[in-house]
């Protein structure tokens, strides 16, 4: 074992040293360009998505119009029927 370890030899890169830590090497310039993109992106989009909340809040709630309707029917027929006892009355 002691050979092995004695043979072992670590050896690091002299030439383009600086070259393998570049930004460039981690494509960073290209990923700064992505994410730039994407944030352009994802800004329209919110800011879309705000639109659509305004849009979708002036939506009335048709369980309340449909319930107002209901509603109105009934005082209709109510007073349709106070005017015939009326109209009798007379």
């Amino acid at each position: 074992m002691s050979d092995v370890l004695n043979n072992f030899k670590v050896e690091t890169p002299t030439k383009q040293l600086d070259a393998i830590f570049s930004l460039d090497c981690f494509k960073y310039n290209d990923m700064k360009g992505l994410f730039k993109d994407i944030y352009a992106y994802l800004t329209k989009f919110g800011l879309k998505m705000t639109e659509f909340d305004k849009m979708f809040a002036n939506i009335p709630d048709f369980d309340k119009l449909m319930k107002e309707l209901k509603d109105h029917e009934k005082r209709l027929n109510e007073l349709d029927r106070r005017s015939l006892t009326t109209r009798e009355e007379f």
